[in-house]
């Protein structure tokens, strides 16, 4: 089974020159289309997409004198050959790629009730849905690679934080303005006891410190922190959880505990998809910076305005990290405190890269069709998810110029008693920006903005980001599974989106809105060349270097 194929083949073509879409003649496959690479390799399209995000099927073929099918394997070695990648660049992207594919296909047969319970809409909590996905990035060679130098299983499994006291002198401990230090070591040991029952944490002089599994093997051999052990600066807690586990959401380095009231969002070493997730500073402190732009005195009412009442920002407005003997700060111990706005939460949520795996969404919308009209119940749940997720964004940018990196998996989708999208909560606070009205506009208000951290953004910059996520990742994908290979719907969903963000009122700046409507071609992300050159996409002076042309589906169709 070529679980990944859909994903490598959707990266793949970002940047493939050589490719053609011709309706199928040949007998070994039903198909109604054929993708041919090179001019040799023939795979099966079961749907065409307006959007460019095409269905395929999972067999492969290489034409010489005759067609042969290529194992998945097979075909990852022939197109490192075409893309004149060298030696070892190959050796360690084909070996990802497998990692990759295995996690999948562990996951999908490990996690077979829990996605039978989503499917059949018996059970759409956080705690559940957080666990569902499978296949991760939809245009990616490797979108559930996991790669560390110790065990997998820390990452997909619950697991039990090692616990530990810290004293405050090797502590760095930044928040927003609106927490104390008292505060945020009240906060600590609630979370600790959420976990463990006991009364440990009370040390004077010492805070209560979190380091995940993974992070520990790496600090016990950091001759710094061996010396904090040795003069009790720092001290292990008991670890051993007796009320309940912490579990990975679906961006694995963040987790979550159905009794905490915040998460914990810890910076690892390990390698998964572009980078290697250890957290920076000035990521961090963008979510104490978007906490207190909220919290200024002018944004108070901000998100109570009717058209942004839908969205919730999950904040992050608190960091701490183990300092080293010079006193900076050691960024493979950051841990960062988010919000648990689930906590004790009975709503029906669901990541947007979730909702879209293997046409769940094309399930909910048929089983709430009944004895309705499939196309219509589908045009109606779309203008919902127009309403309620997409244009607050668009909106949050043009009125006050606030920039969301809102991809698929950045968004949890709240679904109402008939299952339309009701409210978004945005996660990942280091993907926030502001144009330089929104800089003008909240930076006497929150000094945090006076910090340089690279998220004041030129437009074209910032409109090139945001139509790759909120456009292209979150929007048009959503498209494309909800019409399930009509292209007739399809072109009704595409004028839909087109209709409604025409229709928005009260905005500032309309660059945005602009550049999706009137561009030849939008930028996208390149993650198949970033994976093949073995590049780190945290380290990029320039992001947008490994960004492809991508063709604007409304100036494709007469619509």
């Amino acid at each position: 089974m070529k679980t990944g194929l859909q994903s490598f083949l959707t990266s793949y073509l970002i940047g493939c020159k050589n490719q053609r879409i011709l309706a199928n003649s040949l007998t070994f496959s039903s198909a109604p289309y054929m993708l041919v690479l090179h001019d040799i390799f023939y795979i099966p399209v079961l749907a065409k997409s307006l959007t460019g995000f095409h269905t395929f099927g999972e067999s492969i073929f290489k034409r010489t004198a005759n067609f042969n099918e290529l194992s998945f394997q097979e075909f990852i070695e022939e197109i490192c050959i075409c893309e004149d990648a060298n030696q070892e660049d190959s050796k360690i992207f084909l070996q990802r790629v497998l990692a990759g594919q295995k996690v999948m296909i562990d996951l999908a047969k490990t996690k077979k009730d829990l996605l039978e319970n989503i499917i059949t809409l018996k059970d759409l909590s956080f705690k559940t849905t957080e666990q569902a996905l499978i296949h991760g990035h939809f245009a990616h060679p490797y979108p559930k690679l996991q790669e560390h130098e110790s065990s997998e299983s820390h990452l997909e499994n619950e697991l039990n934080l090692k616990w530990h006291l810290a004293h405050k002198s090797i502590l760095h401990i930044e928040s927003s303005k609106h927490f104390s230090i008292e505060s945020i070591r009240s906060h600590l040991k609630k979370i600790y006891k959420c976990e463990i029952d006991s009364n440990e944490a009370h040390a004077d002089d010492y805070f209560p410190f979190p380091i995940h599994p993974l992070q520990y093997e790496t600090l016990m051999s950091d001759a710094c922190v061996k010396s904090y052990f040795e003069q009790g600066l720092i001290k292990p807690l008991a670890s051993k959880s007796s009320l309940s586990s912490w579990i990975p959401t679906t961006s694995l380095r963040t987790i979550y505990n159905e009794n905490a009231e915040w998460m914990l969002k810890f910076s690892l070493g390990v390698r998964l998809t572009n980078s290697i997730r250890t957290l920076q500073e000035n990521e961090v402190k963008r979510g104490m910076q978007m906490h207190e732009v909220l919290a200024a005195a002018k944004t108070q009412g901000l998100l109570n305005e009717e058209d942004l009442r839908s969205l919730q920002i999950i904040h992050e407005p608190i960091f701490l990290a183990l300092k080293d003997a010079t006193g900076s700060i050691l960024k493979s111990t950051i841990v960062v405190l988010r919000e648990n706005v689930f906590y004790k939460n009975s709503e029906r949520t669901i990541c947007l890269a979730t909702l879209n795996q293997n046409s769940l969404l094309v399930k909910i919308l048929e089983s709430i069709s009944l004895d309705s009209d499939l196309a219509h119940v589908s045009l109606k749940w779309f203008d919902a998810f127009m309403d309620k997720i997409i244009c607050p964004f668009i909106i949050l940018q043009a009125r006050h110029g606030i920039y969301l990196g809102a991809h698929q998996q950045n968004l949890i989708i709240a679904l109402d008693e008939n299952y339309f999208p009701s409210k978004v909560y945005y996660r990942d606070c280091q993907g926030t920006g502001y144009s330089e009205y929104g800089y003008e506009k909240f930076k006497a208000e929150a000094l945090s903005l006076q910090t340089p951290n690279g998220n004041v953004l030129p437009v074209d910059f910032a409109n090139s980001l945001m139509g790759y996520y909120l456009f292209i990742n979150s929007t048009l994908f959503t498209i494309k599974t909800i019409a399930n290979g009509n292209l007739i719907l399809e072109r009704s969903l595409i004028k839909a989106f087109v209709i409604k963000i025409k229709s928005l009122k009260g905005l500032h700046d309309d660059s945005f809105i602009k550049y999706v409507l009137e561009s030849e071609s939008f930028l996208i992300k390149d993650n198949f060349e970033c994976c093949l050159k073995n590049i780190n996409e945290n380290t990029m002076s320039n992001p947008l270097d490994i960004y492809k042309v991508f063709n604007n589906p409304f100036l494709q169709e007469n619509l």
